[in-house]
């Protein structure tokens, strides 16, 4: 994997490596971190691509299942973005051992679930509190449909009682839903599909290495958020990720729900928009390259899995941005894989957390959520 943005950033190296200087005593703490059992603190969930026991029990469970064919994920947010981006990216080109129907926001019409056998479906309920409107509202309606479905249930959380469903699966309770990814929400259902995990974590473990380097010029997430963070300064807060190809637009969507969520607070907050290649080239790129010049982007794409028209094309974008001198950085991938995606979004977690860091802000709480889940429930 490759962060480029010496020639493209608009920032001088100086500048940005002296923005980053700013992170090291956090980036200490991090250290400290992984040497703590357990999960004590926010920012551990950096420790998750490491937990044994998570990973072992994930995986036996996993095994034991025969003859499954789909899975109906019931998850909204963080419980659900993860694993549907994953999905989607891996499985563009090939068909899933096991398919995921996701139910996320709550509709009136449920999807048709072609099942002759219920022993053949499981129904994975992801929320971490147990309380999320969406998610319980989709089980009641998905159980009214299919009452045959309520002993499929894998529940995913940290508040159940071990003895009402098929299995439950705990989430640490100082892992936030948008950290979570490398916890069974997303490892159980990925497992079960037919997905490498274990190369996933593998990706993970590699970009905390990465991301944890106190010589900077080698932390891909430090300079990163040195270089957002300079740019917000400077009146760019909008972030655009702009991804390569189009089938990685659910990735895009979780990051959007990672930076939204942990960095729009205080009156502060980097806006964050996705866009994918080559279908907003003819919708949104007029605006970027023309419109007023608030936006800072990054450009994801693998190397050498780009059609080489589409590679012309991306190349053409590029050099439009720098006769324009709007910034930008590369964040090149190998390929597209469980490893590389899974070091992709491990990186895209510290490196907001770092952004927190030089915000001055709590990337991990959500006060305005809180509030509005509050006023539903007055109102209901």
């Amino acid at each position: 994997m490759q962060l480029l943005y010496k020639q493209t950033a608009n920032i001088l190296e100086q500048d940005v490596l002296s923005t980053a200087n700013n992170l090291i005593p956090y980036i200490e703490y991090m250290q400290e971190i992984t040497g703590k059992p357990d999960y004590p603190v926010y920012e551990s969930s950096i420790n998750l691509p490491f937990d044994e026991k998570i990973v072992s029990e994930v995986l036996q469970f996993s095994q034991k299942l025969e003859n499954i064919k789909l899975i109906v994920l019931i998850g909204i947010g963080g419980s659900s973005l993860g694993t549907k981006a994953l999905y989607h990216a891996l499985f563009s080109d090939k068909d899933p051992k096991v398919e995921i129907v996701f139910l996320e926001s709550v509709s009136t019409v449920l999807p048709d679930l072609n099942f002759s056998d219920p022993g053949g479906v499981l129904v994975n309920m992801v929320s971490k509190s147990g309380t999320t409107m969406e998610t319980k509202v989709n089980l009641q309606n998905l159980l009214e449909k299919y009452p045959s479905l309520k002993d499929r249930i894998v529940y995913t959380t940290s508040t159940a009682s071990k003895d009402s469903y098929l299995k439950v699966f705990n989430i640490p309770e100082k892992v936030g839903g948008r950290y979570c990814m490398f916890s069974p929400v997303g490892l159980f259902p990925l497992a079960v599909c037919g997905l490498d995990v274990v190369k996933l974590l593998e990706g993970a473990m590699q970009a905390r290495k990465d991301c944890l380097e106190t010589t900077l010029t080698k932390n891909p997430a430090a300079i990163s958020a040195s270089i957002v963070f300079s740019h917000y300064k400077d009146n760019k807060n909008i972030n655009v990720e702009f991804l390569f190809p189009a089938f990685l637009e659910n990735l895009g969507k979780w990051w959007r729900q990672l930076m939204a969520e942990s960095l729009g607070k205080d009156g502060k907050g980097v806006t964050p928009v996705v866009s994918v290649g080559t279908d907003d080239l003819h919708s949104m790129l007029q605006l970027y390259l023309d419109g007023p010049r608030d936006k800072f982007t990054e450009f994801v794409y693998p190397k050498s899995m780009l059609p080489k028209e589409v590679s012309g094309v991306l190349n053409g974008v590029k050099n439009s941005y720098s006769r324009r001198s709007l910034p930008y950085t590369e964040f090149v991938l190998e390929d597209l894989t469980e490893k590389s995606l899974g070091y992709y979004m491990q990186y895209k977690m510290i490196e907001t957390m770092y952004l927190g860091n030089l915000l001055g802000i709590d990337a991990f709480n959500q006060p305005a959520i809180e509030e509005y889940k509050k006023f539903s429930i007055l109102n209901s």
